[in-house]
């Protein structure tokens, strides 16, 4: 008996069924697929929610308003003087208006981003505006200033009050980010943008000892004596010194007591004492001297690192030094080797 054709020869696919299978595997496929791209749109749907977003100004017909990263504009161009943001990620917009010109007065007040008026409650509110040696102005981004009944306090950017309002003067530290200077009864301190007492109120005067925040306070007291007082608030150096200048690493400071100077630490170890006539400033152990009106060097251990020969000398950096000799300029490092020759008229 005949088995028929589809038996005949080598066993044969059955292409339908291939086909069906394939077609349900490409369709596990797509279906996982869309799901995965479905779940991945919602995520990003609610990142997107949760982008911060940072505004800007804006100006147009001759007025200033506000957009935000998104593009939207928060506040139509409407206000005459540029609007001021303290922090870019904050709705807190500080605005001028009603300015009169001729007589040079305005009004202020610190809208949202509906343009609505918050922080009242006060008399006026102002930026902490600061600049550096090359008059770069920046805002600091934590705190504003108020003032009520005459008297001065911080708020930040939430509208909490973090510094009473009960000084005679807020002002910043000219170049010394987070750092503000304020008065009361004639006396000086230091308050931090978080409304932080770092330098108490009770000193004749108060500076920077350098350009940083982080290297502390020169304080003098009535008795015209300078200490030290460290960004920590911790006192450095108590206040029994005739002066004192140039610091290295937040340890060694270059003072003057009794009429000489000397090199402290802040645990009360002496170097150089009675060794220089006028110790100028110290950078890595080496103190730059004046004798006899030429400058030289002397480290730590009172070894002459190089003669007092020159007419001027200036640190630079890591070990270079501008020197001039002859009316000339150059650079040397601490073993007086000359790395520029001596031959220009300014460096």
């Amino acid at each position: 008996m005949s088995k028929g054709r589809r038996y005949d020869g080598e066993p044969k696919l059955n292409m339908k069924k291939v086909f069906a299978v394939f077609a349900t595997i490409l369709i596990i496929i797509l279906f996982i697929i869309g799901i995965n791209l479905i779940l991945k749109a919602d995520k990003n749907k609610v990142v997107s929610k949760n982008i911060e977003l940072n505004y800007y100004t804006i100006f147009s017909n001759g007025n200033w308003g506000v957009i935000n990263s998104n593009g939207d504009v928060v506040i139509e161009p409407m206000y005459p003087e540029m609007i001021i943001i303290p922090n870019k990620s904050k709705a807190v917009f500080v605005c001028n208006y009603e300015v009169d010109y001729n007589e040079g007065n305005y009004k202020t007040k610190v809208v949202n981003e509906k343009n609505e008026e918050i922080f009242t409650g006060y008399e006026k509110k102002s930026v902490i505006l600061n600049y550096d040696e090359n008059n770069n102005i920046w805002y600091d981004g934590n705190a504003i200033i108020a003032e009520k009944q005459g008297k001065f306090g911080l708020l930040n950017l939430d509208g909490k009050e973090i510094l009473p309002c009960e000084y005679e003067s807020i002002t910043p530290l000219k170049g010394i980010k987070n750092s503000m200077l304020v008065k009361n009864n004639g006396k000086f301190g230091i308050v931090n943008s978080d409304g932080t007492i770092i330098v108490p109120v009770e000193y004749v005067s108060v500076s920077a000892l350098t350009t940083e925040y982080k290297n502390g306070f020169l304080v003098k007291n009535a008795e015209n004596r300078f200490g030290i007082i460290r960004s920590d608030g911790q006192v450095a150096l108590e206040c029994k010194y005739d002066e004192i200048k140039n610091i290295e690493d937040n340890t060694n400071y270059i003072v003057k007591e009794n009429g000489k100077w000397k090199v402290t630490t802040t645990d009360g170890t002496i170097f150089l004492e009675g060794k220089v006539d006028n110790a100028v400033a110290m950078n890595y152990g080496n103190v730059i001297i004046k004798e006899n009106g030429k400058y030289g060097i002397i480290d730590l251990t009172e070894n002459i690192a190089v003669p007092t020969v020159y007419e001027n000398l200036t640190y630079m950096f890591e070990d270079k030094y501008v020197a001039k000799k002859d009316g000339k300029f150059g650079i040397i490092n601490s073993k007086n080797e000359t790395i520029v020759e001596f031959k220009y008229t300014d460096i």
